[in-house]
């Protein structure tokens, strides 16, 4: 994420037409992550997608919500440890095993004296979300809490909330946050449950839960507003100037995806000027902007 800094507020007459109503329906989904952009799908379904394993070793590990110590490392001159192979890792034997005896196979794997850090904890719930295997990405966190193997923080409860979303639906969903200790229960959590929200258009449920991160004092990030503009934009059109002068009056800082939707709005409606405006305006931040990804 760019930094943005405020040499004047970058929302400022930037919201204006941008409610306009469209005909075009179609909007493809782009804009899910707890802290690095995560992959949505339909909700409410068992969603494990079996690909070709002759791919499998050659993907590159992606950084999970449930973080390693590699930033740390690197921060403290320490050299980058090498990229652990996926065969290497649980990843494998969760791939391999039978829904029915995942546990089973990871009490076997780490009795043989693997190693299970954070590191290999981040890497194969990456691989499986990227794979799109929710469920076993699932069975795998909830061994992990039930074992003890890991001690869980609010990140963790957050990536099991989003899984259990995912595969069991929204509804318990709901259901898992009142299990999550409270003193875990903060922004990154409802956040979850909010994108999660927004990503199947329902915008009375993504509003009761940003009026749940206010009643709990917690902050309204960019992060948040982004998830409503992105749900309002297929939904409700009107309501993103809303979401844009909260912004304004809460100082909220705007992202690279914030000034993309507003360049989208001002060319839906022809507003050539407007977008031109808008690139002025990042220009000014020292925001760079990237076209290629969909909104």
């Amino acid at each position: 994420m760019w930094a943005l800094r405020r040499a004047s507020n970058p929302l400022r007459n930037l919201s204006s037409q941008s409610g306009a109503t469209t005909s075009d329906s179609k909007v493809d989904d782009g804009f899910f992550d707890l802290d690095s952009p995560l992959e949505t799908d339909k909700i409410g379904t068992f969603v494990d997608k079996e690909e070709d394993e002759s791919k499998l070793d050659s993907v590159e590990v992606a950084h999970c919500s449930i973080g390693s110590s590699d930033s740390k490392s690197q921060a403290n001159g320490e050299k980058k440890p090498k990229r652990t192979s996926l065969a290497s890792l649980p990843f494998k034997v969760v791939m391999e095993a039978p829904r029915h005896s995942v546990n089973d196979a990871l009490n076997k794997w780490v009795k043989e004296g693997n190693s299970l850090g954070r590191n290999e904890i981040s890497m194969t719930l990456s691989n499986l979300r990227k794979r799109m295997f929710y469920g076993k990405a699932l069975q795998f966190l909830e061994w992990l809490e039930a074992s003890k193997r890991l001690d869980f923080v609010e990140q963790d409860y957050a990536s099991r909330l989003d899984l259990v979303a995912k595969v069991h639906g929204l509804h318990k969903a709901e259901k898992y946050v009142n299990m999550i200790p409270e003193s875990f229960r903060g922004e990154i959590i409802y956040r979850t449950l909010l994108a999660n929200y927004a990503s199947m258009g329902s915008v009375k449920k993504s509003e009761e839960v940003l009026n749940k991160i206010r009643d709990h004092g917690l902050p309204v990030t960019t992060f948040t507003c982004d998830q409503l503009l992105l749900l309002y934009k297929r939904v409700d059109w009107e309501k993103i100037v809303d979401v844009l002068m909260m912004m304004e009056e809460e100082n909220i800082q705007p992202s690279p995806f914030t000034y993309r939707l507003l360049i989208d709005a001002k060319g839906r409606t022809n507003d050539i000027t407007g977008m031109k405006q808008i690139v002025v305006k990042m220009k000014a931040e020292g925001v760079e902007l990237d076209l290629q990804p969909k909104l």
